[in-house]
């Protein structure tokens, strides 16, 4: 039963160490937070793939990557993208970059 508790407590003070991850980030923060990360492509960051990519399939797609104030989480742009083979985005990982590129300060 203690050790019940504990673990109970446990997740409960990880919960609040946490920080929530933003809803959506600038671009500019995105864009160096994948900058900063590399890909599964060698001598790539994902930022390199994520360009590559978007040059490639021009477009719309090309204009919100170009153009964009903000990136959100659930948009079908980043989803489209978490999806590409050289980042390999899982959920945690894409809450990650996002948790990572919202501290980057200009």
């Amino acid at each position: 039963m203690a050790d019940d508790l504990n673990e109970r407590l446990r997740l409960q003070m990880e919960a609040l160490l946490t920080p929530p991850v933003p809803p959506q980030v600038t671009a500019f923060q995105a864009k160096m937070a994948l900058r900063k990360t590399p890909s599964k492509v060698d001598g790539k960051s994902m930022y390199d793939v994520v360009d590559e990519y978007m040059e490639a399939t021009g477009g719309d797609a090309l204009f919100a990557w170009k153009e964009a104030s903000v990136f959100e989480i659930n948009s079908p742009l980043v989803t489209e993208l978490s999806a590409l083979p050289g980042l390999g985005l899982t959920a945690k990982k894409k809450a990650d970059l996002f948790k990572a590129a919202a501290k980057v300060k200009v």
